[in-house]
């Protein structure tokens, strides 16, 4: 899938999330639940693919950064193959995106180099940061 068409549906989603359900950025909702609704709103978007919440495997194993840590990417669009070596194929994983309220203080660059590393390991060929902002989500490519 084109990059731009990735984007727009992203995008498309955000504003769905802002419009049907904002309570949850108003109140300053877990971003867990959050990324869960967003998700609800990008899966018609991906048909075919798997849109995925905090989605932690590696095949049958836990997906770890290069420290050997757990890791838990906030929204994964990808083919699940547990048993094959194409799970690491940029044809298996479209995107990856890490989520974060305005109201979070914690540094965004854990969340850059968190994203790149999963592009190195894994094969994502889109990574995006999407913050939550007041009035509207904001989509940025890594």
């Amino acid at each position: 899938m084109e990059k731009q068409i990735v984007i727009q549906n992203f995008n498309q989603a955000l504003s769905e999330l802002y419009k049907r359900d904002f309570v949850l950025i108003e109140n300053k909702t877990e971003e867990e639940t959050i990324s869960a609704q967003l998700i609800a709103y990008l899966r018609p978007f991906f048909d075919g693919w798997n849109v995925d919440p905090e989605y932690n495997r590696d095949g049958r194993e836990t997906k770890r950064d290069p420290a050997g840590n757990q890791i838990f990417p906030d929204i994964l669009i990808h083919h699940r193959t547990p048993d094959r070596e194409e799970r690491y194929s940029p044809e298996n994983n479209l995107a990856v995106a890490e989520v974060k309220g305005y109201w979070n203080a914690e540094n965004r660059s854990k969340d850059t180099g968190k994203l790149l590393d999963i592009r190195k390991r894994y094969g994502y060929q889109y990574l995006f940061r999407i913050e939550l902002g007041k009035d509207a989500g904001q989509l940025m490519e890594v």
